[in-house]
Formats: structure tokens, C-alpha cells, sequence
């Protein structure tokens, strides 16, 4: 058979999924479909879902949950009891998933009800299916063999010695540089971190000699002539020249001075890492 790729994954009711999901990974230009994907996601949403659902709609089975069944048999421990496979916060009848190729072939399996048994785990019902199954069957990758895969492979060792071929050169090269670009941006997204550290506690020290100025001042000390004055000066692009001001004038200028040093503050809090990562 002709080597296929998926195009598209369509998940409904399935695991942790009580809506309807899919993801597509056609290239935006229209080139056909992209040659690696990576799921990025939180903990908790779903990305073991995926996994599993692209393992069972291929297989009928998945491979973690046979591991854990078969560790617990006889030890009146039964993970099997209620919804395994279908979502039990879906209102549909059943669960799918939906595996569609670049040959417009697809996989479809779905779900069967939990009718007098205490749990719906197994092969479930195959609507749609490609010609040789067992090739997938094959060649599909459990959750737990991909961490391990991932675990084994931090090195590079283990990935280069499976892709090392000279016609695999490129995904060597990508896979290098994928590499290289998650660390750099570990590192900036560090950096920031410390950063935003000195900034918050820069804000806070300037925020409280800010106020020991307005103090001075509301005892009658002339505001151009203190110390706090001129480090503010020299520290800050919004300072104004207030030598001809007067005492009313500067409480104004050391409020809205205030008022500026909150809002940058406000920036730093809201400032996102994780964003900054993703972008």
C-alpha cells in the first residue's frame, strides 16, 4: 500500500473530549500536509486523548489502559468500572474518532453503548476503514512508547541512530534545530523571569521614594532641591522640569508620576511567559 499521511483528526465524545474537536494538519499554503506535528497543550487537555484515540481507532485497544487492567487483575481494584472511552458529560449517544489521509481514505470507529456491562472499553464499532489495517496496526505508537521514545531520545542519540540514513538528512537538520530553538527560548524565557524580578523591585523602591518626596514636600522642603528629585530625574524619561513649579504643581507632577509607575507595574504582572514561549 501507499505510505499515507493524516490529514485531519476528528474527535466527538471521545476520553476527555465532550465536544467536538479537530485538528487539521494541512500546510496553510495548500502544499499538501506538513511533514511533523507537534500538540502543544496544557496538562489536563486532552493531549493523552489523542494519542489514545488515534491508537484505538487504528487498533480497537489502547495499550496504557491494557497495562493497567492487567497490573490490577485480582486485586479488587477495577479501573473498568463506568465510562472508559466515551465521555460521560457528552449528551451524544456515542464517541468517534476520525482518522482522515492525504487520499481522501479515512478510519472511522466509534463507540459502543455501556448496555449491561459495567464498562464500555473495548473494540468498539468500525464504520470507515483503509485496506490494510494491520499496517497501522503495526505502526502506531501507544502513549507510554512515545514517552519512552521521548525519554530515551532526550539525547539525540536514539533519534539520530533510528533517522541516521543519508535520505533522512533533513529531518535530522529540523529535528537539530527544533532542538536548539526550544532550549534558546528556554533560556530567554529565564532571563525574562529574572528580568521581571529586578523590574517589579526597581518599581517598588522608586514607587516608596516617590512618596518620601511627596512627604517632604507637604512639610514645605522644596522639591527641586532634594535628593529623591534629582535621582528621579535621572532615572525616569517622564520627569518634567518643575524648577519654576509651584508646591502645588509638583504634587500634581509626583501623582501622575505615581500613576505612570503603577501602570508599568501592571504591565510587568500581566506579563505572560508562557505566551512569550508560544510565540
Amino acid at each position: 500500500m501507499n505510505i499515507q499521511k493524516i490529514s485531519k483528526i476528528k474527535i466527538d465524545s471521545f476520553r476527555a473530549f465532550d465536544k467536538k474537536l479537530e485538528l487539521d494538519f494541512n500546510k496553510d499554503n495548500g502544499d499538501g500536509v506538513a511533514d511533523i506535528i507537534v500538540i502543544f497543550a496544557p496538562n489536563g487537555s486532552g493531549k493523552t486523548s489523542i494519542i489514545e484515540g488515534v491508537e484505538w481507532a487504528s487498533t480497537g485497544k489502547i495499550s496504557r489502559l491494557d497495562d493497567i487492567f492487567s497490573r490490577n487483575k485480582g486485586k479488587n481494584k477495577n479501573p473498568k468500572e463506568g465510562y472508559i472511552l466515551k465521555n460521560n458529560q457528552s449528551k451524544s449517544e456515542d464517541g468517534y474518532v476520525i482518522i482522515e489521509f492525504d487520499d481522501n481514505s479515512k478510519i472511522h470507529r466509534k463507540t459502543k453503548p455501556k448496555v449491561n456491562r459495567n464498562n464500555d472499553y473495548c473494540q468498539g464499532i468500525i464504520t470507515s476503514s483503509v485496506d490494510d489495517m494491520s499496517y497501522f496496526n503495526r505502526n502506531i505508537l501507544s502513549q507510554g512508547a512515545i514517552s519512552k521514545f521521548s525519554f530515551e531520545a532526550s539525547s539525540g542519540e536514539l533519534f539520530k541512530s533510528l533517522l541516521g540514513k543519508k535520505e533522512r538528512e533533513d529531518d535530522l537538520d529540523l529535528y537539530d534545530q527544533l532542538k536548539a530553538l526550544n532550549i534558546n527560548i528556554g533560556k530567554d524565557a529565564e532571563k525574562l523571569k529574572i528580568d521581571i524580578k529586578y523590574h517589579k523591585t526597581s518599581l517598588l523602591k522608586e514607587k516608596n521614594e516617590l512618596n518620601l518626596i511627596i512627604d517632604s514636600l507637604l512639610d514645605n522642603i522644596q522639591l527641586p532641591d532634594t535628593e529623591e528629585y534629582k535621582k528621579h530625574k535621572e532615572h525616569f524619561v517622564f520627569h518634567e522640569d518643575i524648577l519654576s513649579s509651584k508646591n502645588e504643581e509638583h504634587l500634581s507632577f509626583l501623582n501622575r508620576s505615581i500613576i505612570k509607575l503603577n501602570e508599568l507595574e501592571n504591565k510587568i504582572n500581566n506579563f505572560d511567559i508562557s505566551e512569550y514561549k508560544n510565540t
